[in-house]
């Protein structure tokens, strides 16, 4: 009998382990791990669509960013790097970079790099508001990247930051809904970013996605649902957004924004050895004003799905 019981700890012990390094593949791991890799303070929200709506947790601790975006059984956003820890750069998350400074005053949702393998964030979540099941409001103090002082150490954008301070009142307000009418897998992201004065030069980034690492292939759609693959490139920019799919095209996902595009504004994506991120970033040489919102929607499901959607959301 003891034999047995001893036998059944040490099983558990090594589930449990195995679940802790690979977290990406246990979505329906204890609560005790799911808190340890995103926080204490997760928010959930889904839509009224049952189980053809996704599912999108908010990690209090994470700036209220999006540590996860869970759709039929699959995970499209989680919350750590490939070494299993927490990150700050793995988030559905904005960002936004001020006076042509890059990432030396760049004031990002999730918290900074330093916050990278650590439990609570710089940034600071400051509202939650709930008006109805289905939508949630947020607003975050944005922590910069780097911390006061700290240098960027890549000779293409060597810099030192800026920033007197980890904070600087840099307020991000958001508006999540998921899902919409006749599209439960399509969730609506709006963004707007407040600066405490107004800035020279604004590179703002108001949607980007890191995908797991199963998701290997990138396509490009245009208003008309054409779709074309872009093969083997590391990093491309274009004027129409990109789609990240698994190699079955059976899960796929799009963040894009509604607007008309201006000549400086892109969308573009990066291949990384673990994951690929899918961003759109718009720019203002001379900003008019503190302010800056922008209407984005996020939608998975199938290649296909995403690719009939985004005809109606994208464009």
């Amino acid at each position: 009998m003891k034999s047995n019981i001893v036998k059944g700890k040490a099983l558990t012990f090594v589930i449990l382990t195995l679940i802790i390094q690979f977290p990406a593949y246990s979505r329906n791991q204890p609560k005790s791990v799911e808190k340890l890799l995103q926080g204490d303070d997760a928010i959930t929200l889904t839509g009224d669509g049952g189980e053809k709506s996704p599912t999108i947790t908010l990690g209090k601790n994470f700036g209220g960013s999006v540590v996860s975006l869970y759709y039929r059984g699959v995970e499209y956003v989680n919350n750590v790097n490939s070494e299993g820890l927490p990150d700050r750069g793995r988030q559905l998350q904005s960002a936004v970079q001020y006076r042509d400074a890059k990432e030396c005053f760049n004031p990002t949702e999730a918290g900074g790099k330093y916050d990278v393998g650590q439990l609570d964030s710089h940034s600071k979540l400051l509202s939650v508001q709930r008006p109805d099941k289905t939508t949630i409001m947020t607003e975050t103090d944005m922590a910069f990247w780097m911390a006061p002082g700290q240098k960027v150490a890549d000779k293409r954008k060597q810099c030192t930051a800026i920033n007197k301070d980890f904070r600087g009142g840099y307020i991000l307000n958001r508006t999540i809904r998921v899902g919409m009418k006749d599209y439960p897998n399509v969730i609506q992201y709006n963004i707007k970013f407040r600066a405490p004065s107004i800035e020279k030069k604004a590179r703002y980034v108001p949607i980007a996605t890191h995908s797991p690492q199963n998701f290997t292939r990138v396509f490009s759609v245009s208003n008309s649902g054409q779709l074309k693959e872009v093969l083997k490139k590391k990093n491309q920019r274009g004027k129409l957004p990109y789609i990240v799919s698994t190699d079955d095209e059976r899960n796929a996902v799009i963040v894009c924004n509604k607007s008309p595009l201006s000549s400086d504004d892109f969308y573009g994506y990066t291949r990384f050895p673990n994951t690929i991120t899918s961003r759109f970033v718009s720019f203002a040489k001379s900003p008019e004003k503190e302010s800056r919102e922008f209407e984005n929607y996020v939608i998975v499901g199938t290649l296909d799905e995403v690719k009939n959607a985004s005809t109606k959301f994208c464009f």
